[in-house]
């Protein structure tokens, strides 16, 4: 989770911050907001929840504070998928590369009993999801246009982190990985001035490569995403009447954050385009073309998680792809309802 090129800050969202193995009241909660790079869109969704929480009669005094690591004593935590995703695998479904064609596939996934099977598996770590929002999906962009399969071979990619899935999936379109470990966005642009990146587009805004590269291929293969969680001692000390009040909070929050992210993700567009970027969309022939030079979806998912857990997750994550995969058995349920269906 440390990285040199990663800026921690910490929100607290609360008079008096708890610090003890419980709520202290639901008037008085603290939010840890983990933000890599400086994600300004990150402090969107901050500020949008204390709107909601002000609507709510809950009084929130905002301070910020650099810092290291991530304070489990928070009462939430608001982080990237991929910071949680180390203790829970199963949240790497949610990463297939070319299995989604647009975000509405994701939500529509998310919207059904994957969720539920996430939010199981945080929990049995002992961390409760109570809430999925977007980052984006991820695009490519270089010197070279990339909605076509055939124009991966020999180019070489930044990559800024560790990631598996992004080095599966450059391997199998025989394309270069070089890691880099940057201090700033400026260092990422001088990188990519030679260099191709694929990740989204708030990203790309943030790393200013509409300064450095040509092109840029929608080609919209991976899904990004953002967590609230909480520890799950913590929401478990929450009577029935507050955890529906927050949870009726958060709820308002993923519908606001969906309809935001989609405008915010246009703006950015319109501002490639604007600066000379050439936009480049993806035909179904081409993803098609992508897909098959790709290993099995299954192989994609960590080793630890076994065939049965890697197949249900699949079978529940196509209920949001354009095409629905055979992968699972024919005997495997579609697992247990989302966790606010379920209280």
């Amino acid at each position: 989770m440390a990285r040199s090129s990663w800026r921690i800050v910490l929100i607290l969202l609360a008079a008096v911050a708890s610090t003890t193995a419980a709520f202290s009241s639901e008037d008085d909660v603290r939010i840890d907001v983990v933000v890599p790079n400086e994600m300004h869109h990150a402090w969107a969704i901050a500020e949008k929840l204390r709107e909601l929480a002000t609507a709510a009669d809950i009084n929130i005094t905002a301070l910020i504070a650099p810092r290291e690591g991530v304070d489990v004593a928070a009462d939430f935590m608001l982080l990237p998928l991929r910071s949680l995703a180390p203790q829970v695998p199963e949240l790497h479904i949610l990463e297939l590369p070319f299995f989604y064609t647009d975000i509405a596939g994701v939500h529509r996934a998310l919207d059904g009993p994957l969720a539920g099977t996430l939010q199981l598996a945080a929990r049995s770590r002992d961390w409760e999801i109570v809430a999925f929002l977007d980052e984006g999906m991820h695009v490519m962009s270089g010197p070279r246009r990339y909605d076509r399969a055939d124009n991966f071979l020999g180019m070489e990619f930044i990559l800024t982190r560790p990631d598996p899935m992004a080095e599966k999936l450059l391997a199998g379109l025989y394309a270069n990985r070089r890691h880099i470990a940057p201090q700033d966005s400026e260092d990422v642009m001088r990188e990519c001035a030679i260099s191709s990146r694929a990740t989204t587009l708030s990203q790309m805004q943030q790393e200013k490569l509409y300064l450095v590269h040509q092109n840029l291929a929608l080609t919209y293969h991976r899904y990004e995403g953002w967590l609230i969680v909480a520890p799950a001692t913590r929401w478990g000390t929450l009577d029935v009447q507050t955890r529906t009040k927050w949870l009726r909070m958060f709820e308002d929050l993923v519908r606001w954050q969906r309809e935001h992210n989609v405008q915010h993700e246009a703006a950015i567009l319109a501002r490639f385009s604007k600066d000379g970027l050439l936009l480049h969309e993806v035909t179904s022939k081409e993803r098609a073309a992508f897909q098959r030079m790709l290993p099995p979806l299954n192989e994609f998912l960590p080793a630890e998680l076994d065939d049965i857990t890697r197949s249900r997750l699949v079978r529940q994550a196509s209920i949001g792809a354009a095409a629905v995969t055979t992968t699972a058995p024919a005997n495997i349920s579609d697992g247990p309802a989302p966790a606010a269906q379920q209280r």
